[in-house]
């Protein structure tokens, strides 16, 4: 089989030495998997975890100590579920997973446990932000659709003010006791003649029973004439 050349702490070459040796060392410390390896006789240099075990006697040297990505995925997924972002939340979710997969595969690595607590805290902080949108999205519709009411119902008492001094200019004497009958008049329609020109019917047409009692808040009736109120 042919020998690897190595690079050692101080990226120096050292070897040859066989495949066998090589996975041996690693597991002394001496070495490491992603040291550089290169064939004698070859230019390319690769880490010596891609190169096969030439034998099942040298197993690989199993991984021990905490796995990274769990620390990474509790550390990301506390920061979601204080700042409530998705910035966070999906890295903690990615790391997660990714940790707790490679801590199933190697028996000595710890972290499961961070791991799924980065979990619960990513999808809790992710929760959270997409309620608080919704809440924020709910809000200003409500918030809208009342300001659009609320400008209707104006709209509406201004108009019957307008037919009700339309009214008043052809010559039409009322006898409006109330603002409510004023609005009943208006909405049942008034048919006036201006100086002999013909008769004019005024109505405040299309306005529900709903509409005209929300209108009425905006409406004041002083010496028979009626009158808005912002």
């Amino acid at each position: 089989m042919i020998p690897y050349y190595y690079l050692d702490s101080n990226n120096e070459v050292q070897g040859p030495l066989s495949v066998e040796q090589l996975y041996k060392m690693t597991k002394t410390k001496a070495l490491s998997l992603s040291t550089q390896v290169c064939p004698q006789g070859g230019e390319e240099w690769k880490p010596l975890y891609s190169i096969p075990i030439p034998s099942p006697d040298v197993p690989l040297p199993s991984r021990s100590g905490t796995e990274p990505l769990a620390v990474w995925s509790l550390v990301l997924g506390i920061i979601s579920i204080l700042g409530c972002s998705f910035a966070t939340g999906i890295p903690a979710v990615i790391c997660g997973h990714i940790a707790r997969s490679r801590i199933k595969g190697a028996s000595a690595l710890r972290g499961a446990g961070m791991a799924l607590a980065g979990l619960i805290t990513a999808y809790i902080g992710m929760a959270i932000t997409i309620i608080l949108i919704a809440a924020f999205l709910i809000t200003t519709y409500v918030i809208g659709t009342k300001e659009a009411e609320a400008n209707d119902t104006r709209r509406i008492a201004q108009n019957m003010v307008s037919l009700a001094a339309a009214a008043r200019a052809s010559g039409y004497v009322s006898n409006w006791k109330t603002k409510d009958d004023a609005i009943k008049e208006l909405r049942a329609g008034i048919t006036s003649n201006r100086d002999g020109a013909g008769s004019e019917r005024l109505i405040a047409d299309g306005i529900t029973d709903e509409d005209a009692q929300a209108a009425s808040k905006h409406l004041e009736l002083a010496n028979g004439t009626l009158q808005y109120v912002p």
